[in-house]
């Protein structure tokens, strides 16, 4: 079993907003795998093509109970896999997993504003699903900016407002509120942070699961009707420079 290090003096949680006993059983689930976590990983292995970093030092922000971590090694075959969270009982949760990843894993319970590794120190960062549960959403991608070695990768999925704000989300899981964002208000805080970030390492989309009817209204022919971006994955550079 992996060891979690964790700072308690570095680890401020008042503007946590604690997720609901279904939304932690959700995240835990095959649906969450199959259509969430493999779908995420399959379109940032399309966007990012042959530009992937070899032998690299993964950062995993917001990692939770470690689901993504068989899938990016797979992917990307790191040398090293570093989750962080802010919820320790994820991560311990993270640590009894016995699933052999091929690479070294580090675990370690810090917020994503401030976490204890040192600049430049990370080739890529996989942020999935972690913007829209904070507040300090800017100081969150300074701070991932900074644990980036220049040239390296920012991959980040975001739920967008439009979904995050449906009755469904509302009832069964908690999120900040005044903080969530349409898809091109990310992509535009994304770069206003100092990513580089082209049009053609965006994918928008709006999955059958984040639509009111789930879908069975276009799969039936009723209605053309489209709502707002739901989803936007996008690819992001660490300039040279920087």
């Amino acid at each position: 079993m992996n060891t979690v290090i964790s700072n308690p003096q570095l680890i401020d949680t008042r503007d946590w907003v604690r997720e609901t006993r279904f939304g932690k059983w959700f995240v835990s689930t095959d649906i969450w795998i199959q259509y969430v976590l493999q779908v995420a990983i399959a379109d940032f292995r399309a966007l990012l093509g042959e530009r992937a970093p070899e032998h690299a030092v993964v950062l995993d922000a917001g990692c939770g109970i470690g689901l993504s971590f068989p899938l990016l090694a797979q992917w990307l075959r790191p040398r090293q896999i570093v989750g962080t969270d802010i919820d320790l009982p994820a991560l311990q949760t993270a640590a009894q997993q016995q699933t052999s990843l091929g690479c070294d894993l580090k675990l370690v319970h810090a917020s994503a504003e401030h976490l204890p590794l040192p600049d430049h120190s990370v080739d890529l960062v996989y942020c999935h699903q972690l913007l829209h549960h904070v507040k300090a959403q800017n100081a969150v991608l300074h701070e991932l900016k900074r644990v980036l070695r220049p040239g390296g990768v920012l991959l980040s999925a975001e739920s967008c407002r439009s979904f995050i704000d449906s009755f469904w989300v509302r009832l069964l899981f908690r999120h900040p509120d005044m903080v969530q964002k349409t898809a091109q208000e990310y992509v535009d805080l994304i770069r206003a942070a100092g990513f580089e970030l082209s049009d053609a390492d965006l994918h928008r989309s709006v999955p059958w699961w984040s639509r009111v009817d789930f879908g069975l209204m276009k799969r039936w022919g009723i209605s053309n009707w489209s709502p707002d971006f739901t989803e936007v994955n996008a690819v992001a550079f660490k300039p040279q420079s920087a």
